[in-house]
């Protein structure tokens, strides 16, 4: 990257690191009381590296340059790690804004939908109304028909009726002159 990356080390009573990554651009390491001030760590392939450090007392000891390949070494990738953790979260935050904003255009797409379903709905009721309407007429002047039918066709069922009473009166009278004309006949 081109833009360097400056780290801050800081050493707790209880003897852990911390590593911090600060844009103010020095490099501080306190331990023991001493505190130095140190120089720019470039995140790309560890071109540029940091001066060397002067070791407290309690940190010198006869193998000095694997210590400080190794501290700084875990500086960097501790650096680099951080950088990477910040960046990652400030992804986060941008995809959480993003996120916020498409559930908000999905409700408001949601309530848009909602209202043009009522106005249709209520552009509708008139039409259903009237269709209803004109379907229940249908239905009364069907109904009617019908009731006028049924009664025409009782009409007739008693009209028939009558002339069946009629018909069976006449064959009995036909029935007893047959009768009274046979008699008749045997007494002549």
């Amino acid at each position: 990257m081109d833009n360097p990356i400056t780290v801050k080390r800081r050493k707790l009573s209880t003897s852990l690191l911390f590593v911090q990554i600060e844009e103010s651009g020095s490099f501080r390491s306190r331990g023991n009381e001493s505190v130095e001030t140190g120089s720019t760590i470039y995140n790309s392939d560890g071109d540029k590296s940091m001066p060397e450090r002067k070791p407290s007392e309690d940190e010198h000891n006869g193998d000095e340059k694997p210590r400080k390949s190794c501290c700084k070494n875990r500086i960097v990738k501790a650096a680099i790690m951080q950088k990477q953790v910040s960046d990652q979260e400030e992804e986060l935050k941008n995809m959480k804004a993003r996120l916020d904003e498409v559930e908000t255009e999905r409700n408001r797409a949601v309530v848009e939908v909602k209202e043009a379903k009522e106005l249709a709905n209520t552009g509708l009721l008139p039409q259903k109304v009237e269709r209803m309407f004109s379907e229940l007429k249908s239905l009364q002047e069907l109904l009617s028909n019908s009731i006028k039918e049924i009664k025409s066709r009782d009409e007739e069922i008693n009209e028939l009726s009558k002339q069946l009473e009629s018909a069976k009166v006449f064959e009995a009278k036909l029935a007893d002159r047959d009768a009274s004309l046979e008699q008749f006949k045997k007494q002549i």
